[in-house]
């Protein structure tokens, strides 16, 4: 990837992303050819000097051209999500119905990146108590330096915490930004064995999010009469490597050696057991319509559970963190009034 293309690309944002799509949904809900929407778009970018999108419709235009699929080899722009949703959509001959399950992964992600932002907050708090207590650490050693009395316990207490934080100041900060760029890094990079561990806490929201993602593409082609089998090869010619790839040919292994539960099919890590409980029990019962009313309501569910995990998961860390902070405000200030009593 070139300096400009990763340049680009940072600047082409989840909400821009949206944007353009849902632009493009509603031009083919309109009855505009995909082929004719996406020229017309970049017409309209290259006047505009909108590099960026521009050169993101460009790509998709000219994968029409080429007889290409219209989100093939998007991954540099879109979220590998995004594209396998569109992939199988237009293999199915239904991209309208594609582009707008594309916007409900967006709103998903969106709530999850919103609800993400109560964890940073806390480590923020954390950084202006380790500033704080630099300040009050200097002053106190100008104190100590001059004193002639014996040093209360409580301002000598303060003074190591002190010289631990000026002497691995800089690490403790790069320390902190280092996790925050990790966990923001690993949502979107989840197949590096180095992410996967440094993210091990939150590997359930990651896996939830491949599910939310892959419910949403069987539930759209089910309802359009495409069988489990299809759906899953279709899946196998995208991404050829990662937990993702792994785990859905590790489903097209299970068709092939004859497993004939739909449950068992999927039982390949990316779903919890009561998921896969349900999904076979409906198999067993109710026509693939049926089963991917059920997979969608299941993607639903998935959200609204998922949401609630990372708010409590945002609490329990503010808690912690401020209990922490309270504690150095009180040693500080403990430590200021014992210096001033005592010289």
């Amino acid at each position: 990837m070139s300096l400009q293309t990763w340049f680009l690309k940072k600047q082409f944002t989840r909400i821009k992303q949206q944007d353009f799509l849902k632009q493009l949904y509603q031009l083919v809900k309109a009855g505009v050819p995909p082929q004719v929407a996406l020229r017309n778009m970049r017409n309209k970018y290259r006047n505009s000097n909108n590099t960026i999108l521009e050169k993101v419709v460009s790509k998709m235009y000219g994968n029409l051209n080429k007889g290409k699929k219209i989100a093939e080899d998007m991954q540099i722009w879109l979220p590998f999500e995004v594209c396998q949703i569109l992939i199988t959509a237009e293999e199915q001959g239904i991209l309208l119905k594609g582009l707008k399950g594309v916007m409900s992964y967006y709103k998903f992600s969106g709530s999850i990146a919103s609800e993400f932002k109560g964890l940073i907050r806390p480590l923020l708090y954390l950084l202006m108590a380790i500033f704080m207590i630099l300040i009050v650490g200097n002053i106190l050693t100008e104190i100590v330096s001059r004193a002639t009395h014996t040093i209360p316990l409580n301002v000598k207490i303060f003074l190591v915490f002190y010289n631990i934080i000026l002497k691995y100041n800089i690490l403790i900060i790069i320390a902190i930004f280092g996790i925050l760029f990790l966990f923001k890094k690993s949502l979107n990079d989840h197949d590096n064995i180095f992410y996967k561990i440094i993210t091990l806490p939150i590997f359930s929201i990651y896996r939830a999010n491949l599910a939310f993602s892959l419910l949403n593409v069987f539930s759209l082609l089910l309802q359009n009469q495409v069988k489990i089998g299809t759906i899953i090869n279709m899946l196998l010619s995208g991404r050829k490597e990662g937990f993702f790839y792994s785990c859905i040919k590790q489903m097209g292994t299970n068709l092939r050696i004859g497993i004939s539960d739909v449950g068992k099919i999927l039982d390949t890590g990316i779903f919890t057991k009561q998921q896969i409980i349900d999904i076979s029990l409906i198999a067993d019962y109710a026509k693939e319509t049926d089963l991917a009313i059920v997979m969608h309501n299941m993607a639903t569910n998935i959200e609204n559970e998922l949401i609630s995990k990372i708010k409590i998961l945002s609490q329990i860390l503010n808690l912690l963190i401020m209990m922490l902070i309270s504690g150095l405000i009180i040693l500080a200030a403990s430590a200021l009034y014992g210096s001033a009593s005592s010289y």
